[in-house]
């Protein structure tokens, strides 16, 4: 490990230990709207991918579509999405804590009809009939071993989970027209668009933001369309938004 990976690293558990010293659920007012995050649930406000999450939402790409929102933690990306014009977002997210205070966040919102939250990993929460038009995946993106479920948010093995969704991503039924943005950060030597590649999916740079430390990024990843589909009639691709931010 070189000494600016352990710089980084030493950077985010920072950022872990910012989410400890919270005592107290706290309030946040995004979009004129009041949001509430429990102590024990990563916070946008805090995170950096999680700022970049916040300016994702406001991009022109979610009118009608139904969003699946992987990683919603407290939901308020996927309450955004609603206001921004979604018809229906899924969030999921393996800390139960995080359902719940992302279902608290719906009902206040009056957004709960459009809001749907489930405990699970990855697309084995979603069932067999579930087709959606868009998927957002803010995972963990540091290799570590999480102590905790709040750590889970920031660490994980060999970045596996990732790993997991990019290669299930082009298999799965339901999201066979889908376009999935995945964020990733320069933190490891994860090559995302070798990866990708070699799962069949075509991966375009969308969104970046800087930091003195790290750089966040969200990533444009479809399916790429064999000859014999190409003949065939194909519907409207979402319109893609470059919007580099740099802080």
């Amino acid at each position: 490990m070189n000494d600016e990976s352990i710089i980084t690293k030493d950077i985010i558990q920072d950022i872990v230990q910012k989410h400890r010293q919270r005592k107290v659920h706290s309030i946040e007012n995004e979009w004129g709207r009041n949001f509430v995050i429990y102590k024990d649930v990563f916070s946008p406000f805090i995170a950096p991918s999680g700022r970049v999450g916040l300016s994702f939402a406001s991009l022109p790409i979610f009118k009608d579509k139904n969003v699946l929102d992987i990683g919603c933690g407290s939901g308020i990306i996927a309450s955004l999405l609603v206001l921004n014009g979604a018809r229906n977002v899924l969030g999921i997210d393996i800390n139960k804590s995080a359902i719940n205070n992302a279902e608290k966040n719906a009902r206040s919102c009056g957004l709960d009809s459009q809001l749907e939250f489930r405990c699970g990993d990855c697309l084995s929460a979603l069932n067999g009939d579930e087709k959606f038009d868009i998927v957002y995946a803010d995972l963990p993106f540091t290799d570590g071993k999480p102590q905790d479920m709040l750590e889970s948010a920031f660490y994980d093995p060999g970045l596996s989970t990732i790993r997991k969704l990019i290669s299930e991503f082009p298999k799965h039924k339901g999201l066979s027209n889908a376009t999935l943005y995945i964020v990733t950060s320069d933190t490891d030597d994860f090559n995302l668009r070798d990866f990708a590649n070699n799962q069949g999916l075509s991966t375009l740079p969308l969104l970046d933001m800087y930091y003195p430390w790290i750089k966040i990024s969200v990533s444009e990843l479809k399916r790429v369309v064999k000859e014999e589909e190409e003949k065939a009639p194909r519907r409207c691709s979402v319109t893609k938004t470059k919007a580099p931010l740099i802080i």
